[in-house]
């Protein structure tokens, strides 16, 4: 896409679980597209530029927008791909922080943060060093993340819970913490007892910010899953009491069949309605 945006557009980074390179089967990309001299909240005429340049494109059809995002579909024959546009701001010269671009733009969108009324506002700043926190995780770790992303989503909840996905991730990430190296089946055990007592969860990694720079109003939350990019997100917070009892009932549930002597962990998804698929999460163990 050639976004004019009255030479306001500086790069753009494909996000989210495709960025991370911990998609499984179907999903959306999230594309973030960094513009200079703009900050949140992004008026209009940004999202009109974006819009009419996405109107070029074949195949191009709107979802719906909001104030963060805009949400379509590419068509192309047979092939539907779901897409998330959004904007965020780009912080530093490109030119001379290209080598470093994510620590420093993460440095100053945090900085920014501090002094703005709606900090949340600059997530999509931040999806750089958001997407290296996941990809620099060794395979084994990325594989129960997978693994752990599977099982969320057999696990059916009326209510939207936002950055589900998202918090999963880390939940599954957090499990693995200083733990000795095994099997893909022990690592999944590891995430299983932590969403089984998910109402006490307290995920701190400490790797972007520190713990002091937090919010007392956040950190006193529980439970609290917080991003590792974003010292203002607990990814649990505002969760419903049903919500984390499905969390909890499900996980319990799992780890009994575990306990009555399963030993395959494709075993566990056996009626789910989903194919698990052991190449997807590569267990050589």
């Amino acid at each position: 896409l050639n976004f004019n945006l009255f030479n306001l557009f500086c790069f753009d980074q494909v996000g989210g679980s495709v960025g991370k390179g911990t998609a499984i089967g179907d999903t959306d990309f999230d594309v973030v597209v960094f513009l200079n001299d703009h900050e949140p909240p992004f008026d209009q005429r940004v999202f009109n530029e974006m819009l009419a340049a996405l109107g070029t494109v074949p195949g191009f059809y709107l979802g719906r927008q909001t104030r963060y995002s805009i949400s379509f579909q590419i068509r192309i024959n047979r092939l539907t791909l779901d897409f998330d546009l959004l904007p965020a701001t780009n912080m530093l010269d490109y030119d001379k922080h290209a080598e470093d671009m994510a620590r420093e733009q993460a440095i100053e969108v945090r900085r920014r943060m501090q002094d703005f009324a709606n900090p949340s506002a600059f997530s999509s700043s931040l999806a750089e060093q958001t997407i290296l926190f996941m990809k620099n995780k060794p395979d084994d770790i990325v594989k129960v993340i997978k693994l752990a992303r599977y099982w969320n989503q057999q696990i059916e909840i009326d209510e939207y819970v936002k950055g589900r996905s998202y918090m999963i991730e880390l939940v599954a990430c957090w499990a693995q913490k200083g733990q000795p190296a095994c099997n893909l089946f022990t690592r999944f055990v590891r995430f299983l007892r932590e969403m089984e007592d998910f109402s006490n969860l307290r995920i701190f990694f400490g790797h972007h910010y520190r713990r002091l720079s937090v919010p007392d109003e956040v950190w006193e939350q529980t439970p609290l899953v917080m991003d590792p990019c974003n010292l203002y997100n607990n990814l649990a917070e505002g969760i419903s009491q049903n919500v984390i009892g499905i969390f909890e009932y499900s996980a319990a549930r799992s780890l009994g069949a575990i306990r009555d002597g399963l030993e395959n962990v494709e075993d566990l998804f056996q009626g789910s309605g989903m194919d698990y698929d052991e190449s997807e999460y590569g267990d050589d163990d």
